[in-house]
């Protein structure tokens, strides 16, 4: 899946293209993510990108467990 995202800010070191590719591959009864960010701003620190996507996929996780 890839996700294209344009944000909308008066601040000129966050704007941007930016383009976000997760590939889902089954993994011995799982599944592993891998998630890809192409063209951040410079002035987003990776740490709180990382943090972010990682707080995403774990809120995924619940629903998923919660609705199986």
């Amino acid at each position: 899946m890839v996700e294209v995202l344009e944000c909308e800010t008066r601040d000129p070191g966050l704007r941007g293209t930016t383009a976000i590719t997760t590939t889902l591959t089954e993994a011995g009864g799982g599944t592993d993510v891998l998630i890809v960010h192409e063209g951040v701003p410079d002035a987003v620190p990776a740490a709180g990108d990382e943090a972010s996507a990682r707080s995403a996929l774990a809120r995924l996780a619940r629903f998923v467990e919660t609705n199986a």
